[in-house]
């Protein structure tokens, strides 16, 4: 009922949930960029559920404590998820590059963004008022 791709992204989300010695912020931070790129997937013409997985997965080195790169290169990722993870090209890196510099307050950067800066308020909006629902959820 659920489909194989939310069922996906929940259980990513319980695990996560799960990382103990890791700080409850971490896991609201992927789950917001998460739902960020998954919502600026429209506008890069890309495939949502791909855009939430590089979003998700752009914070494993801060819950892992290692480099990115290390962590992501012996994963059985695509190469398109790998490159937008590691060096944020493709439309989905381009996602995570938006969310990044509008979750740093990067304003330089958010304005040369092909994506309208309304756009990116909305969604970044958006994308942070999902993550707090989601973990009220997940604390119940």
């Amino acid at each position: 009922m659920l489909g194989l791709n939310k069922i996906k992204t929940w259980a990513s989300l319980l695990c996560l949930s799960g990382m103990d010695d890791k700080p409850n912020e971490l896991r609201n931070v992927a789950m917001f960029r998460g739902r960020m790129c998954e919502l600026l997937a429209k506008y890069y013409k890309g495939h949502s559920d791909m855009f939430f997985t590089v979003g998700l997965l752009s914070v494993l080195d801060a819950m892992l404590d290692s480099s990115l790169a290390d962590i992501i290169e012996p994963l059985p990722l695509t190469a398109e998820l790998k490159t937008a993870l590691i060096d944020k090209q493709g439309p989905a890196g381009r996602a995570l590059a938006d969310t990044l510099s509008y979750e740093q307050a990067d304003w330089e950067t958010v304005s040369s963004s092909p994506i309208p800066k309304e756009i990116l308020v909305r969604t970044y909006l958006e994308s942070i008022q999902w993550a707090k629902q989601l973990t009220i959820q997940l604390q119940d």
